[in-house]
């Protein structure tokens, strides 16, 4: 690989990295700041203190992640097959159960009541097998 590809492809990653930084230090930020300057006289300082400590935690985590787990390719089906059914599956058919099922009892629509329940119980049921039967297929491939 010639230098310029290589240049690029630091380029890349370390852009990229930021990206990823970003919103995951925007999210802690607040809370750590108001924790520091509830401690400290010189707000200033500490929030940049505070602010390079949360940067360096997070890239030392995913550096120790990274360390831990060489191979993250074993891995990545266990968080798919997981990942996946919950979203397709199990995540939709709670969150139309809990929003629809007090609308339909307060006006007493018993057949949309029955027809709901057994509609998400039976996605429900199918997510929740796909995720076992995946985790286990995925787990057993890690183990032999």
């Amino acid at each position: 690989m010639n230098l310029g590809m290589k240049v690029l492809l630091a380029l890349v990653v370390f852009t990229g990295y930021l990206l990823q930084l970003y919103t995951l230090t925007e999210s802690l930020r607040p809370s750590l700041i108001r924790f520091a300057e509830s401690r400290a006289t010189d707000t200033r300082r500490l929030t940049l203190v505070t602010d390079y400590a949360l940067r360096c935690g997070i890239v030392l985590v995913s550096f120790l992640l990274a360390v831990l787990i060489p191979n993250l390719e074993d891995l990545i089906p266990l968080v798919g097959v997981t990942a996946g059914m919950l979203l397709a599956l199990i995540i939709p058919a709670t969150v139309d159960v809990t929003t629809f099922l007090p609308v339909y009892l307060e006006e007493k629509r018993y057949k949309d009541i029955v027809t709901l329940l057994i509609d998400n119980t039976f996605f429900f049921s199918l997510g929740v097998f796909f995720v076992v039967a995946g985790l286990d297929t995925n787990i057993r491939h890690l183990l032999g």
